[in-house]
């Protein structure tokens, strides 16, 4: 059975990483995001979120409505969650557009959102947002 986890990656608490395993059902993904955001809130700084393996869900339907709602319950010190999505194989690529272009209609201009290739690549964003956002 899947599941979705999360943790601080840096001792400070300005990155917070998700990990999803395969099988993981939309209840997970409500139930995570509630704890993730739960803890999110304690923190007064800026705070990115890296979520990492999203795919691989067992539940069939429309994501949608999901996504939707945990973006109308995101905390206002997110400043972006990366979605590490690689698009090695075509059916992932197509995926991945259709997630760019989710995000665009839905998110529009105050979009935190960003589908990235790898750990490494979130990373990189988590700190540049994170370096403007103190320097700002």
């Amino acid at each position: 059975m899947g599941s979705i986890s999360h943790h601080w990656h840096d001792d400070a608490k300005t990155i917070m990483t998700v990990t999803y395993t395969p099988g993981w059902t939309w209840d997970n993904f409500h139930a995570n995001a509630e704890a993730t955001f739960a803890e999110i809130r304690t923190q007064d700084h800026p705070v990115v979120i890296i979520q990492e393996r999203p795919y691989g869900s067992r539940d069939k339907g429309s994501a949608i409505p999901h996504l939707r709602r945990v973006a109308g319950i995101l905390p206002p010190n997110v400043i972006m969650s990366a979605v590490i999505f690689p698009s090695k194989t075509g059916v992932a690529h197509l995926a991945r557009r259709l997630l760019t272009i989710f995000i665009t209609v839905y998110e529009s201009e105050g979009s935190v959102t960003r589908i990235v290739g790898s750990f490494e690549e979130a990373l990189k964003l988590a700190h540049e947002k994170l370096g403007s956002q103190v320097s700002a």
